[in-house]
């Protein structure tokens, strides 16, 4: 009875086996392939979620010569067969890299992949809404794969855009439909200036910029000589690197979109060393993100050898916290700690006179009237899937004293305190 029932039914009830996640689960995957047997309507539904994300590495082993086809061939003859598994496609994933674990020399695997190129030909443009190209080295890959990428790049209905790799004058090529741009390092400042600012701007709504070292991803967005636009920014994700002394032009970049800006997640490394020495941290405040409604804060805190030095960064960050302005829309704070080592974490969790003025900061109705969760997190670089038993308790301990010093966040019910073991960044924004 099943293929009798309307269309819409099915492919709602094959929603539901997919999933509300970006990715599909690998069981809901296994689901559909096993329901696009039942009929040539199943089939068709089933098909329609399978193929609209194309997935292509890391590669999960390094192909032997003579005797395994590389995945561009695989594609190209499933194209080639099949062209109308290549119009469902919607967002194509392109990784060149190989598994973690994988043995070999080599880093990429697209430089010998030649196949690549005409398999992606066959999507249609007009059908690709996102992309995603991590890149180990651009001047590696041959000519005509470094084509079929920027081909993408100016899709007309690009949306969502994420760079592994930002080779010089990549942005240029890019059309303006793009309105969700993360970039990762490594980056290369400066370039064609006069040509770069000819072009139209992108005006984003979503940036997300990944440094490697210091702020070169924030410089970069910063940089005239792209076409980066930030001023109608909703949302805005920066990661810097652990040799971050610098951080003032963070608050330039926040200060171009304050007005817009409804999400800030700011994610970086510590040494205490660096505030003992004397630097300040951080150099920029929040007093002027007027529309902001969901902050996350998510520190590494590295541990320094020397036990005078076993403390927490956390009281150098309160400051920044009290720059929210009076009467902010925030509705969502959230701290995720991760520490390497378990003394520095207790010293954390210990600091009665820290928690209670983050309790009496975000307990403060008045101040902050619309805040409906404070999630705090703890992550530690000790805890993982195999960690034992003991390990876990101590964990949860933490967990446990850090929830008791926050009394009035408890007794308002929107308190969150919980350990995790895994180190992935959080979507804060699909939590």
């Amino acid at each position: 009875m099943a293929p009798d029932l309307p269309e819409d039914l099915l492919r709602e009830i094959l929603k539901h086996v997919r999933g509300s996640s970006r990715n599909i689960p690998s069981d809901s995957k296994h689901l559909l392939r096993i329901t696009s047997l039942v009929s040539p309507t199943f089939r068709e539904i089933s098909q329609e979620f399978l193929f609209e994300k194309l997935d292509l590495g890391p590669m999960s082993r390094v192909p032997r010569a003579g005797e395994d086809s590389c995945l561009g061939a695989k594609l190209l003859s499933l194209f080639t067969q099949s062209p109308k598994l290549a119009t469902l496609v919607k967002y194509v994933d392109l990784d060149d890299s190989y598994a973690e674990g994988v043995e070999g020399t080599c880093s990429s695997w697209l430089h010998i992949d030649n196949d690549i190129s005409p398999a992606l030909r066959y999507i249609p443009l007009q059908r690709i809404v996102g992309f995603r190209f991590m890149g180990v080295d651009w001047n590696q890959l041959p000519p005509q794969t470094r084509c079929a990428i920027i081909v993408i790049c100016r899709a007309p209905e690009l949306k969502t855009l994420v760079l592994g790799e930002v080779p010089p004058g990549m942005l240029d090529v890019c059309g303006p439909s793009i309105k969700d741009l993360t970039l990762c390092g490594p980056f290369r400042l400066g370039g064609q200036q006069e040509q770069q600012q000819a072009a139209s701007k992108l005006t984003l709504e979503r940036l997300t910029v990944n440094s490697i070292l210091g702020l070169e991803g924030v410089h970069f967005a910063l940089d005239p000589s792209n076409r980066i636009a930030t001023n109608r920014l909703v949302s805005l994700n920066v990661k810097t690197g652990m040799a971050c002394y610098d951080d003032a032009v963070i608050g330039r970049l926040l200060e171009s979109c304050a007005p817009s800006l409804e999400c800030f997640v700011y994610r970086t490394s510590y040494n205490l060393f660096h505030f003992v020495a004397g630097s300040e941290a951080p150099q920029f405040d929040l007093s002027k993100l007027s529309a902001l409604k969901l902050l996350a804060f998510r520190y590494i805190h590295h541990c320094d050898p020397r036990p005078s030095l076993a403390d927490t960064v956390l009281p150098f960050l309160l400051p920044l916290f009290h720059t929210l302005p009076s009467l902010s829309p925030l509705e969502n704070f959230y701290l995720h700690a991760e520490h390497e080592d378990p003394t520095a974490l207790f010293h954390m969790a210990s600091s009665t006179s820290m928690w209670d003025q983050f309790d009496t900061l975000f307990a403060d109705r008045s101040r902050f009237p619309n805040l409906k969760c404070v999630r705090i997190t703890v992550t530690c670089g000790f805890l993982d899937a195999s960690a034992g038993e003991d390990t876990v308790l101590y964990v949860e301990e933490i967990v446990r004293k850090i929830g008791l010093h926050l009394r009035r966040l408890t007794r308002a019910g929107i308190l969150v305190a919980e350990k995790s073991t895994d180190n992935a960044v959080p979507d804060y924004e699909w939590s």
